[in-house]
């Protein structure tokens, strides 16, 4: 039950040139409801009050969320055919006439503030109208895509979210892909992008996002099951030992010394002791590479075959900046290994991908293939250099 306090204070705020206390009445108040944003929004309009209309927007949506829908329609009064009144028409039951308002404020929208369209959204939800929700936000994104407005990460998120409940699964990873461009530590878009990746049955995307969650969050309840579910799937059995702390396969570890043996003369025993390896090393060569400044390498499994071009000093006699590791067949063998064999100091920056992503990857200029993939097979037609390694 609201304190009368609050209630006669929200109730003199509706009246003409309000005393800056109701507005630090209201900050106490919403700061004592745990909401810390909005006391700070109070507080700053006792010091900078806001326009009539916005405070009025205020009021009203306060009237609302306290089931006081008379008030709010009072405090309206005349100017009810905006979003506040679509708000309360929802709020009402009203729905026919609330699409029908929604349907003519979307020919010109009015401005509208990021966290009440959001509250709009959900309020169409909550009536069993998502479907007008969904339409809300689309028709919205399509003018400010018009008029070159940003489109922030809690919008797009709400729009993937509809999308999805409406099984449009695509449109909705469009959507939380765009999120994570804008936000990329966003954990909720990731895990979704992640199931939608393995239901998908694309192993590599689906690892690759449940890594970026645990490496944010390694707590998270949901992340290390569906990167178990990926590398299982894979086949990444050096991954799968190292997640369980277990040793490698032992047919590994009996040619652990014929496949480390082209590593000896680049780094020292005990680093090698420290490495696995699933199949006999084929190095990547600084000749090779000495020309380029961004390579990439497509379907290494353990990073072995970069350890020359790692353990060197060779600053003066290349260029290269960047590697990228592609679909990597055994990633969290290949983060393991690298780990290890990239020096303190270097001036190499490792990236890692799940697949070939022409806008992320526009200027590698050497794309090395480490597994063994056809040649005629390749999914590439590419304006960049190709060495497939295993033939050379």
């Amino acid at each position: 039950m609201l304190d009368s306090l609050i209630r006669s204070t929200l109730t003199s705020l509706a009246e003409p040139n309000p005393g800056f206390e109701l507005f630090i009445q209201v900050a106490k108040w919403r700061l004592g409801c745990g909401d810390a944003a909005g006391a700070a929004k109070w507080q700053l309009w006792s010091l900078m009050p806001p326009q009539q209309e916005e405070l009025q927007q205020a009021l009203v949506c306060f009237w609302i969320d306290l089931g006081e829908l008379k008030t709010a329609a009072s405090i309206l009064g005349l100017k009810s055919n905006g979003w506040e009144g679509l708000n309360l028409l929802i709020q009402q039951g009203s729905l026919i006439e609330a699409q029908n308002l929604q349907q003519r404020l979307l020919v010109s929208p009015p401005p509208l503030e990021l966290n009440f369209l959001l509250n709009l959204a959900s309020a169409w939800q909550k009536a069993g109208c998502p479907s007008d929700a969904l339409d809300l936000l689309e028709q919205l994104l399509l003018h400010y895509k018009r008029v070159n407005q940003i489109i922030l990460p809690p919008l797009a998120n709400a729009l993937a979210q509809l999308l999805e409940e409406q099984q449009r699964q695509e449109a909705a990873s469009s959507w939380w892909r765009y999120s994570l461009l804008q936000d990329s530590n966003q954990i909720h878009p990731m895990m979704r992008l992640g199931r939608y990746a393995m239901a998908q049955n694309d192993l590599l995307v689906a690892f690759h996002y449940a890594h970026q969650v645990l490496e944010r969050d390694p707590n998270h309840s949901w992340g290390p099951d569906l990167q178990k579910k990926a590398l299982n799937a894979l086949g990444a059995r050096g991954s799968l030992a190292l997640l369980a702390n277990h040793s490698p396969p032992k047919s590994w570890l009996s040619r652990q010394s014929q496949w480390l043996m082209p590593l000896k003369k680049y780094t020292s025993e005990q680093i090698i002791c420290d490495l696995i390896a699933r199949s006999f090393v084929k190095l990547l060569t600084i000749e090779i590479i000495k020309d380029y400044r961004s390579i990439a390498l497509w379907g290494d499994s353990d990073g072995l075959t970069l350890a020359q071009i790692l353990l060197n000093r060779f600053h003066d006699s290349t260029n290269l900046s960047v590697i990228w590791l592609l679909a990597s067949t055994d990633p969290l063998l290949q983060i393991y290994n690298l780990k290890r064999l990239m020096p303190e100091h270097s001036t190499i920056q490792l990236k890692f991908w799940p697949l070939w992503d022409p806008n992320i990857h526009a200027d590698i200029e050497l794309l090395v293939f480490a597994s063994s993939i056809k040649r005629e097979k390749s999914p590439f037609r590419l304006n960049v250099d190709t060495l497939y390694l295993r033939d050379s």
